[in-house]
């Protein structure tokens, strides 16, 4: 009974620690594929608008963004809102300088994570996710 007891809390906290961190996995991986999902509809949205092309469809507004970001978050769909997403239109770079040829949009999409703040304030606080989807024009 003492060493059961004195080995079961050890246990318990390392048990606790495998679940967070395959939680914590899950929820990178859900935010990754969300921006991936989000930027390529944004740069296949251009594509369908010629009046659009090449541009980025919904440059400065994210909004659109939502429900192809959430389709593939998972359980974690809800954390993901407008206010959760930037994009940005990507411009070819000449000697250093940025010219007017848009190449592609970046998405980035972050959501808060607290895995274990309330117990013990360790862990991200964010989980924060790029990706540049390139034009083909």
């Amino acid at each position: 009974m003492v060493e059961f007891a004195l080995v079961f809390p050890l246990f318990l906290l390392l048990m606790l620690g495998v679940v967070e961190g395959a939680w914590f996995v899950l929820e990178v991986s859900a935010v990754t594929n969300s921006t991936r999902t989000a930027a390529r509809w944004e740069v296949v949205a251009a594509n369908w608008a010629p009046s659009n092309f090449p541009d980025c469809a919904t440059a400065g507004d994210s909004a659109p963004l939502v429900a192809p970001a959430q389709s593939t978050a998972g359980p974690f769909a809800s954390e993901i809102s407008a206010s959760a997403i930037t994009n940005t239109p990507v411009y070819q770079i000449v000697n250093g300088t940025p010219t007017t040829t848009l190449i592609g949009c970046k998405v980035t999409i972050t959501v808060s994570y607290s895995p274990l703040q309330q117990l013990a304030h360790i862990g991200p606080s964010t989980i924060s996710s790029t990706f540049t989807a390139y034009l083909n024009g």
